[in-house]
C-alpha cells in the first residue's frame, strides 16, 4: 500500500510535460492530468471606428467606401489541470482553465478620394465627448490595446450510463465557477479642427476601460466515446453552466479632448454592481489514440480535439458607454474560445 502511495507522489511532476497519471489504490483510481490549450479568444461588440473625411470647419462626413475597424483577435496559448479519482462506474473530478490573451490595433484611417477634406476615423462611443458640432471625434490614425483573463474552475460529478463493446456515455453534474476581467485602452490623434487647433490636449488622447466579474452555479454535461481499430477512438462531449454573474467593477475613463473642456482631466463612467443570470456552452469533439497496457502498469495516450467555449453577455464595457451614448440599452456582446486542445498521457 505505501509503495503505490508513493509512486503516485512521484508521478506529479509529470504534470508539467501535459501528462496523465492514474494509479489504482484499493478499490480507487486516481489521476491527475494536464492539457495544452491554443484557443482563437473573441468577443463581440469591439468596432472601434468608421473611415470618414473630415471637412476643414469640422464637420465629419461618411466616406464613400466606408471601412469598419475593428479590435484585432488572435490564438492564445493556455492550459488545463485536472485531479480526481474513479471507482467503478462513478467518479469526482475538479479542472481549471486558464486564458490570457493580449492583442492590439493600430492603423491610420484609409485614403479617400473626396473634395470635402481629409480622410479621418470617426470613432464610436468610447469617447463621449464630441466635436464642437456635436459630433464624434475624429483622428487621423487609431491604436487599441485589449487584454482579457479568464480562470474557471469546475468540480464535477461523473458516472458511466451507458457502454457496450464500442461505446461508452458518461454524465456529469456539478459546479461551475468563473472569473472574468477585461481591459481595453483606445488612444486617438485627433484632427486639429475638430475642436479648434488652439485648444488640443497633449496628443494622443485615451479612453481607457475595465471590467471585472465573476460568476457561480450548476453544470451538467455529457461525454462519448467510440472505439475504433488500432487503439484509435472518437470523442466528443456537451457541457451547459447557468451562472449567478456579478459585474463588479465596470468603469471607463477619458481624457479631455479640449483645453475647454468643462471637466480639464476628462470623463469617468461607472457601472454599479450589476447581477445577471448568465449561461455558458462548452462543445468539444477529439480523435484520441492509446497503447495496450504493459506489464499492467505503464499506459501512453494522445488526445487532439477542438474545443469551443461560449460566454454569453460578457462585453458590458460597451453596453454600458452605448447606453451612456444613446439613451438606451443596447446588446451585450458574446465572448467565444475555440480551437486546439492537445493531452500527452501517460498513465500508471
Amino acid at each position: 500500500m505505501i509503495q503505490k502511495y508513493i509512486l503516485f507522489l512521484l508521478s506529479l511532476p509529470l504534470l508539467v510535460h501535459g501528462s496523465e497519471i492514474c494509479c489504482n489504490m484499493d478499490d480507487f483510481e486516481y489521476f491527475a492530468n494536464a492539457s495544452y490549450t491554443y484557443w482563437y479568444v473573441q468577443e463581440d461588440g469591439l468596432n472601434i471606428a468608421e473611415s470618414a473625411i473630415a471637412a476643414p470647419g469640422g464637420q465629419t462626413y461618411l466616406a464613400t467606401n466606408a471601412e469598419v475597424l475593428k479590435q484585432s483577435f488572435s490564438y492564445c496559448p493556455g492550459f488545463q489541470v485536472e485531479l480526481g479519482f474513479t471507482k467503478d462506474n462513478w467518479g469526482l473530478s475538479t479542472q481549471y482553465t486558464w486564458v490570457r490573451a493580449n492583442n492590439s490595433t493600430n492603423k491610420a484611417a484609409p485614403t479617400q478620394d473626396s473634395i470635402l477634406g481629409t480622410s479621418t476615423w470617426s470613432i464610436d462611443d468610447w469617447f463621449l465627448q464630441t466635436t464642437l458640432q456635436g459630433q464624434s471625434l475624429t483622428g487621423p490614425e487609431i491604436h487599441s490595446k485589449s487584454r482579457l483573463e479568464i480562470d474557471m474552475l469546475n468540480l464535477l460529478a461523473t458516472n458511466r450510463i451507458y457502454r457496450c463493446e464500442a461505446f461508452d456515455v458518461t454524465g456529469s453534474i456539478g459546479l461551475c465557477a468563473v472569473w472574468i476581467r477585461q481591459r481595453m485602452s483606445i488612444f486617438l490623434t485627433q484632427d486639429p479642427s475638430s475642436v479648434g487647433s488652439a485648444f488640443l490636449p497633449p496628443q494622443p488622447i485615451e479612453s481607457s476601460n475595465r471590467s471585472h466579474a465573476w460568476g457561480v452555479g450548476p453544470q451538467i454535461g455529457l461525454a462519448t466515446k467510440y472505439s475504433l481499430p488500432q487503439c484509435f477512438r472518437i470523442e466528443g462531449g456537451i457541457a451547459c453552466s447557468l451562472l449567478y454573474t456579478q459585474f463588479s467593477d465596470v468603469f471607463h475613463h477619458e481624457d479631455a479632448a479640449s483645453l475647454l473642456n468643462v471637466s480639464s482631466s476628462g470623463n469617468t463612467l461607472k457601472l454599479g454592481a450589476y447581477q445577471s443570470v448568465e449561461p455558458i456552452l462548452q462543445l468539444c469533439l477529439g480523435l484520441g489514440w492509446n497503447s495496450s497496457t504493459l506489464c499492467d502498469c505503464f499506459r501512453f495516450d494522445v488526445l487532439v480535439g477542438y474545443d469551443f467555449t461560449l460566454f454569453w453577455n460578457q462585453n458590458r464595457m460597451r453596453g454600458m458607454l452605448d447606453q451612456a451614448w444613446a439613451g438606451i440599452d443596447s446588446a451585450v456582446g458574446d465572448l467565444s474560445l475555440q480551437g486546439l486542445t492537445v493531452k500527452v498521457s501517460v498513465g500508471f
